[in-house]
């Protein structure tokens, strides 16, 4: 189009324009499809996300409100759960539900129920957890003895059973 046009004419100039972004929307859909195709074929084999769950019990009750993460051996993100009432708890990864396959090493705090954030805390979301019933010996990456491998069959992982001293 000849840009004097664009002026004399406003339907023109939207036209121009409305046809220039459906090209490069287009063009933009052609190479997300690409590289949506290429990470989906990246992320089969060993990186393909598998639905567990599990539980904890402490001294023989549940943890409710145990906190678990999941550190690979390797390279890749950590996954995470929080125990219900029943100490059950389903694992999630990078805001997906499930964890890819692999052996880990996990981590599990179990705060003080009885501490409370009052509602101004709440409200900031700043306040500090309770301290850990488990004191701290299954805090962190180093601290743990405990792991899990997860394989493409894994469904359920064998309950921690604790003893909170």
């Amino acid at each position: 189009m000849n840009p004097a046009c664009h002026f004399a004419n406003d339907r023109i100039l939207v036209l121009f324009f409305k046809n220039k972004m459906t090209t490069q929307f287009q063009n933009f859909g052609s190479i997300s499809a690409v590289v949506f195709c290429a990470f989906i074929a990246g992320c089969g084999g060993s990186n393909k996300m598998v639905q567990v769950s599990g539980s904890v019990a402490v001294d023989g009750k549940p943890a409710d409100g145990a906190a678990l993460l999941f550190f690979p051996s390797g390279d890749g993100p950590v996954a995470t759960a929080t125990c219900n009432a029943e100490g059950k708890y389903k694992l999630v990864c990078e805001g997906e539900p499930g964890i890819p396959k692999g052996s880990y090493s996990v981590a599990i705090r179990w705060p003080d129920p009885s501490v409370k954030p009052t509602a101004a805390q709440k409200m900031t979301g700043l306040f500090n957890e309770g301290p850990d019933l488990l004191k701290g010996k299954y805090e962190s990456k180093q601290k743990t003895t405990l792991k899990a491998e997860i394989t493409a069959s894994t469904t359920e992982l064998v309950l921690f059973d604790l003893k909170s001293n």
